[in-house]
């Protein structure tokens, strides 16, 4: 409940209500986009290796690069043999 109030600047009782209405979860969905996008762009800014961030988040970063990259290969290779 306190990282929807931190995330969304909003008091308790409506972070709970939030919380408990919403069986979709939208609000803890948000949150893990936001925090993947702010990964994201402390890897992408990072000057060095030791400056990147560590932890699930960042590994999921890596996991969707590597996929992104295998993917632009695959469409390179697909797009090679058609011409």
């Amino acid at each position: 409940m306190s990282r929807v109030c931190e995330e969304f600047g909003c008091v308790p009782s409506v972070a709970a209500r939030e919380l408990t209405e919403d069986p979709e979860r939208r609000a803890v969905a948000i949150m893990e986009l936001r925090a993947y996008a702010r990964t994201k762009a402390a890897i992408d800014a990072a000057q060095k290796p030791d400056d990147e961030p560590t932890g699930p988040m960042a590994e999921w970063v890596w996991r969707v690069k590597a996929e992104r990259m295998r993917q632009r290969k695959a469409d390179r290779k697909r797009k090679a043999g058609r011409g």
